[in-house]
């Protein structure tokens, strides 16, 4: 299986941990690993969370980001490309956040989703600007360009990575061993090129759109603590209440928008 993956340009980064308070990794990890509760028979619950989250100030105006020193990217923007900090609509409404359950959920591991989630470098330019994924679950990096892209994760509970990709259509998979927030992502060859990746040990997390929506489902039952994560704004935190069918709303404001 390794040795296809790797002909087809793909191959998979397994990250451990690195906390003074050390804990056993699984045995045998792959590109897909698989985790079982700790309480045998737990099921997960049906409670809904719901809302968006928005910046009371009108959204800062989003500088173009100029390329002129690399030839490829500035044909593909030759007036640059718009940043990405803080995106928001004319009502508030905030992308990139992550909004994720904080405290309360029950002493489970939860199964890591095989399904991975992708980061495309396209246009010079990584795509999403902010993504979660749960421990276990594949991070799968692709360059979508014709150009050298460099990959460089920098987390302080997961090791490091640091790897190129210098042809079109070559994939990667890295896979979290740690929960972590944030794990921030650059390009060493493409400066302005970041991204944000939260990492969490449960599947209740969820990244707002353009709209600033996020929908948190299969919550158990009790008093949760809800964060709201943005690389330029900080966290807010909410508690709720779970209760078994119900589904409940809350909203996330920020006050002011800046950028420091």
């Amino acid at each position: 299986m390794r040795a296809a993956l790797l002909a087809a340009g793909i191959a998979t980064l397994v990250l451990g941990g690195c906390k003074a308070e050390k804990k056993e990794a699984p045995a045998a990890i792959a590109s897909t690993p698989s985790f079982a509760p700790t309480h045998p028979g737990a099921t997960e619950g049906d409670g809904r969370v719901s809302g968006a989250v928005y910046i009371s100030s009108p959204p800062p105006a989003r500088h173009a980001v100029k390329m002129n020193a690399q030839p490829y990217c500035l044909a593909l923007h030759p007036n640059g490309r718009e940043s990405e900090e803080i995106v928001a609509r004319t009502h508030g409404e905030l992308k990139d956040a992550i909004v994720f359950v904080s405290s309360g959920l029950p002493d489970l591991a939860y199964p890591a989703p095989a399904e991975p989630i992708v980061l495309t470098q396209t246009g010079c330019w990584y795509e999403p600007h902010v993504l979660s994924v749960s421990v276990g679950q594949p991070l799968r990096v692709v360059n979508a360009d014709a150009t050298m892209h460099n990959i460089h994760g920098r987390p302080s509970m997961n090791q490091p990575f640091n790897f190129s990709q210098p042809g079109k259509g070559m994939s990667r998979d890295v896979v979290f061993l740690q929960p972590e927030l944030p794990v921030p992502l650059k390009c060493d060859v493409h400066g302005w090129m970041n991204a944000w990746v939260g990492v969490f040990s449960h599947p209740f997390h969820a990244v707002t759109g353009a709209d600033g929506a996020f929908n948190l489902a299969g919550l158990p039952e009790g008093t949760l603590e809800i964060t709201c994560w943005h690389p330029k704004m900080g966290s807010l935190h909410e508690k709720i209440t779970v209760q078994k069918g119900r589904a409940l709303h809350l909203d996330f404001r920020y006050p002011v928008a800046r950028l420091s």
